[in-house]
C-alpha cells in the first residue's frame, strides 16, 4: 500500500535539520547506534546473519530491479513522458537499478519503505528519488486526533516524518514523502501509521538457523577426530604414554601422515596402540534438514519458491518456478511500487512494468501462440470440410484464447 496526500499545496519543509545523504545498505550498521528499536536493530541483524534469508531477499530485489518501466495512456496504450529519464537516473549517486534494488531490501526488511522526491512547486516535475532509512523512521501522527477512519487527507493523519542520520535528525512534511508499506493488522499506538515487517512471525525460524550453524561450526572446530591410546600394560595395569612419545606421535601424525602420496598412509610402531573414533556424524543431529526446513518457511512468507535455490531441483522445475516468483510475487509488487509513484507526481499516464526482455517470461507466450496457430489451422480445415460452421468455429477459437 502506498500513501500519499491528496490536494494539498506543496511546499519546501522548512523543519529539515540536515541534508538528506545517501544511504547505502553496506552502510546499515551505522544506524544501530541511532535510536533504532529493538525490533528494528533484530530484523537488520538477522538479514546481516543468516544466509538463507538474506539469498532470499536479495534474490527478489535483484529480480525486481530488473524491470523495464514503461507508461501507458487510460487506455492501454504506451505513452512517452519525460519522468521515464528521472527513473533511469533518479539522484547523482544511483541508477535505477540500485534505487529499486535498495527500496526493495529495505522494505523486505523492515515491512516500510519511505521515499523522498525532490520537486518544487510542480510534483510533475520530480529532479530526484532518494531512498530513506527505513529502520530508525517516525511518523509523528497529528496531535488530538484520536480516530483516523473519518480522514480523508493524509495531513489529517500525520504532522511529519522523522528520520535520523549519523546523529542528525531529517524532518519532511507529509508532501515530502511517498510511504510504502506492508500489512499491518494492529490498530494500537498509531501502529496503523507503519507497515510490519515479514521477519517478525520467522525469528525463530531464522535464529534456528544460526543455532544450527553455529552448532556445526562447534563440532567442526572443537571436535577431535578420536583417541590413540596405549594398551601396554605393566604390574600397576595400563602403562602412561610418556609425554615425549605423546609430542613425538601428535607431530608425526599431522605432519608425515595422510591420504595423499607424499604422506605415509599407516603408522608403524612397537608402542600397542588403540584406536578409538570419537568423530561425530552430523546427520544424525539432522542439522542439515532444520536449515532446509527453516529455509522453505521463510521462503513460503516471501512468497519465493524454494525450488530455485536448491542445488537438487532439476532444471525444468527451477524454469517453473522462476516462472512463479515473476507472476505471483514479484510483478504485482512492481506494479504496486510504480503506481504509488504515479499516483504520487499526478502524471496523466500510468508507470508499468515491462517484462518482455526476460526470456524464462517468453517460453509461456511462444506455447500459446503455438497452441493458437494449431488451433486456428484445425479449426479452418474443419471449416473447409463442412464439419462446423463458421459462427461455430469463432466461437471454439474464442476458447483458446488467454
Amino acid at each position: 500500500m502506498a500513501l500519499f496526500p491528496f490536494g494539498r499545496k506543496s511546499k519546501k519543509s522548512q523543519d529539515t535539520e540536515f541534508s538528506p545523504t545517501f544511504v547505502s545498505l553496506e552502510m546499515a550498521n551505522a544506524f544501530l547506534s541511532d535510536g533504532m528499536s529493538a525490533n528494528q536493530k533484530k530484523f537488520l541483524t538477522l538479514y546481516l546473519t543468516v544466509p538463507e534469508l538474506q539469498a532470499i531477499i536479495n534474490y527478489k530485489a535483484r529480480i525486481f530491479s530488473g524491470m523495464h518501466v514503461i507508461s501507458e495512456d487510460s487506455e492501454g496504450n504506451e505513452k512517452k513522458i519525460p519522468q521515464i529519464g528521472l527513473l533511469n537516473k533518479p539522484n547523482p549517486l544511483q541508477n535505477f537499478k540500485e534505487l529499486a534494488s535498495q527500496y526493495y531490501i529495505l522494505r523486505s526488511i523492515f515491512g516500510n519503505s519511505f521515499m523522498h522526491p525532490v520537486y518544487g512547486g510542480d510534483r510533475t516535475k520530480t529532479q530526484a528519488l532518494w531512498n530513506l532509512p527505513a529502520m530508525n523512521a517516525e511518523i509523528i501522527p497529528v496531535s488530538n486526533q484520536s480516530i483516523p477512519f473519518n480522514m480523508t487527507k493524509v495531513e489529517e493523519l500525520i504532522k511529519e516524518y522523522k528520520f535520523w542520520y549519523k546523529g542528525q535528525k531529517i524532518v519532511y512534511q507529509p508532501d515530502e514523502i511517498i510511504h510504502f508499506n506492508d500489512n499491518q493488522v494492529q490498530f494500537t499506538d498509531d501502529k496503523i501509521l507503519l507497515g510490519d515487517s515479514k521477519i517478525r512471525p520467522l525469528t525463530q525460524a531464522c535464529e534456528n538457523i544460526k543455532n544450527a550453524y553455529e552448532a556445526r561450526g562447534v563440532i567442526i572446530y572443537n571436535s577431535a577426530l578420536g583417541i590413540l591410546s596405549n594398551e601396554t600394560t605393566d604390574a600397576d595395569g595400563t602403562a602412561d604414554i610418556a609425554a615425549e612419545d605423546k609430542k613425538q606421535l601428535q607431530e608425526g601424525y599431522k605432519g608425515g601422515y595422510g591420504l595423499s602420496k607424499h604422506k605415509n598412509q599407516i603408522i608403524l610402531t612397537n608402542a600397542a596402540l588403540k584406536w578409538q573414533s570419537m568423530a561425530i556424524d552430523i546427520g544424525k543431529l539432522k542439522l542439515f534438514e532444520e536449515v532446509d526446513s527453516d529455509f522453505r518457511t521463510i521462503a513460503n512468507a516471501y512468497s519465493f519458491p524454494p525450488e530455485i535455490l536448491q542445488t537438487d531441483s532439476t532444471y525444468e522445475n527451477k524454469q517453473k518456478a522462476l516462472v512463479q516468483l515473476y507472476q505471483e510475487a514479484v510483478i504485482p509488487e512492481a506494479d504496486e511500487w510504480l503506481l504509488g509513484l504515479s499516483d504520487w507526481m499526478g502524471l496523466d499516464a500510468v508507470l508499468k512494468s515491462d517484462w518482455s526482455h526476460i526470456a524464462v517470461l517468453q517460453i509461456d507466450k511462444e506455447r500459446a501462440s503455438k497452441s493458437l496457430n494449431w488451433a486456428a489451422a484445425g479449426l479452418s480445415k474443419a471449416k473447409e470440410s463442412g464439419l462446423i460452421e463458421d459462427a461455430e468455429a469463432k466461437e471454439t477459437f474464442k476458447k483458446f484464447l488467454p
